[in-house]
């Protein structure tokens, strides 16, 4: 084993080592080896750590890992979250595909009798608990298991969770070359017999992982790198095929130094919502959000130019940003008066793009942060006696037995999560510049806007702020009750509760909350 806490390949020795395998001298050169130290031993393929109390835990199968989106995983780790659902009686993760821009992560899960548990919410429960790399593509839930002759789950024979059903749709098959290569990638990623020219990628089962994918393999095999957010717009292959006819002229958004603008409804009468893009640079999650809104007015987004190219990541401060983003803005919608929104890293560029708008002579009248934090505000970092303490306190409206097994399940979750984060981390720093839409560029441009937002110091701004804050606080840091904001609120914070998580605000169960919250703070404004 490794040093410890860190994770390592278990081997044993001893007398009563084995000779080696009968028959089979290339088994036996492979597994067992010649310590200079400890002599023969036998590499068992067990993944294992040894903790400070002597225990060696045991973490996964060697010969279980396989590489997914640029990174090394193991299945049996996202099998362990899943099985922590305290619905969940047996839980199996696989993946399938045979290149890397086909390989999905697949999940099924049998529940416990009486559960009312749907796939999607299942899905919405892992997906707040696993990092990005690591969420299924699919998730299915399954009255058993099929099994093989000697006992074991017969992965072959399960369903595919990824492969749509329902009603019958018309079908109109892809025209041209551009649509037909462009079929064949769909098909590839959403793991589907045939897809139709007027298909959906959204309504096929994609999702914003998927479309980094895609947009990786159109990169590279047509020579084209796109906005992400371009499959806001054009979800279908025959719209896609559009962009990337070389005779069209017609881009899917407006691009910048730093950013694309992309419409997600072009729907009602001006002035339009501007939302900006969280840390990792995109936009697709605000998707659910713009169909949930009422179409009063027009919505649009900005993405970061870095993540669809694959060129080394220039640092930019918070400024730089803000002043490249009000650039676009005003292509579009001159003369204001502006509303301006953004998540995370976003709420902290939108802020400072009111200021400059300020400044400038524009009105602004409209600037909401979705569970944005003042990156100066004073915050503290819980012990894990404190942690344990918080998650307890949130946990209050259950009884005992109830709270116990969440705990359970938050303790393995934070284990799993932080340990998965940091390979995360490590892997995109120590390599150059990732290639365009793929999870290591994405994770770059990430860190890199977090850099940006840790030496921003936000300046007063000449009018209200509206806060939309998740209702379940964080269980790792303490901030204060406004977020560092009212300060800088020149003329007032409000705070709207929101349901959910910092990183579920968007979520299927809770975005459309979110939407009410924002149309409702958005006719107030109007009012006003």
């Amino acid at each position: 084993i490794s040093v410890r806490h860190d994770h390592g390949e278990l081997l044993t020795g001893g007398n009563g080592l084995a000779l080696g395998y009968h028959g089979d001298p290339a088994l036996t050169a492979e597994k067992f080896i010649t310590h200079p130290q400890f002599g023969r031993l036998y590499r068992t393929g067990d993944l294992c750590r040894w903790l400070a109390d002597g225990t060696i835990e045991f973490i996964g199968r060697r010969d279980h890992q396989v590489k997914v989106r640029g990174f090394r995983i193991e299945p049996g780790e996202i099998e362990t979250v899943l099985a922590s659902h305290p619905e969940v009686r047996q839980a199996k993760v696989a993946v399938r595909g045979d290149t890397a821009e086909t390989k999905r992560i697949l999940a099924w899960a049998i529940l416990e009798q009486g559960s009312l548990l749907d796939s999607s919410k299942l899905d919405a429960w892992l997906s707040a608990r696993l990092p990005a790399f690591l969420q299924p593509d699919g998730v299915m839930i399954i009255d058993a298991f099929a099994v093989t002759a000697n006992g074991k789950i017969d992965l072959a024979a399960l369903p595919d969770p990824a492969k749509p059903t329902g009603e019958a749709r018309h079908f109109s098959p892809p025209e041209g070359e551009i649509e037909l290569r462009l079929a064949a990638i769909w098909i590839e990623l959403l793991g589907t017999s045939e897809i139709g020219r007027e298909d959906d990628f959204f309504a096929l089962g994609g999702h914003s992982l998927m479309a980094l994918r895609m947009f990786s393999r159109i990169s590279r095999d047509f020579g084209r790198s796109l906005p992400l957010a371009a499959l806001l717009s054009h979800p279908t292959i025959a719209r896609l095929a559009s962009l990337l006819n070389t005779e069209s002229q017609a881009g899917p958004a407006k691009s910048g130094k730093r950013g694309h603008l992309v419409t997600l409804s072009n729907n009602g009468t001006p002035p339009p919502l501007f939302c900006i893009h969280g840390g990792d640079g995109g936009v697709i999650f605000y998707r659910g959000l713009a169909e949930r809104m009422p179409g009063e007015f027009p919505i649009h987004a900005i993405e970061a130019l870095s993540l669809s190219n694959s060129a080394p990541i220039e640092e930019a401060s918070v400024e730089e940003t803000a002043a490249a983003y009000i650039k676009e803005l005003l292509a579009v919608h001159s003369s204001g008066p502006f509303r301006l929104a953004g998540y995370s890293f976003g709420g902290v560029v939108a802020h400072e793009m009111a200021c400059q708008l300020t400044e400038q002579g524009h009105t602004v009248e409209f600037l909401g942060l979705f569970d944005t934090h003042n990156p100066t505000a004073p915050s503290k970092r819980y012990s894990l006696g404190g942690r344990l303490g918080a998650f307890w306190q949130q946990q209050d409206d259950l009884p005992l037995p109830a709270k116990l097994e969440r705990l359970r399940e938050r303790i393995a979750e934070g284990i799993s999560v932080h340990r998965q984060v940091k390979k995360e981390v490590a892997e995109a720093m120590n390599m150059g510049p990732a290639e365009a839409h793929s999870d290591l560029r994405r994770v770059q441009v990430r860190e890199g806007n977090w850099r940006a937002m840790q030496a921003y110091r936000p300046r007063p701004y000449a009018g209200t702020t509206t806060l939309f804050k998740a209702m379940t606080p964080s269980d790792k840091v303490e901030w204060p009750a406004d977020y560092g904001w009212t300060s800088v609120a020149l003329e007032g914070l409000r705070i709207i509760p929101v349901p959910g998580r910092h990183l579920t605000l968007f979520d299927e169960g809770n975005v459309g909350s979110l939407a009410r919250a924002l149309q409702e703070a958005l006719q107030a404004t109007a009012i006003t």
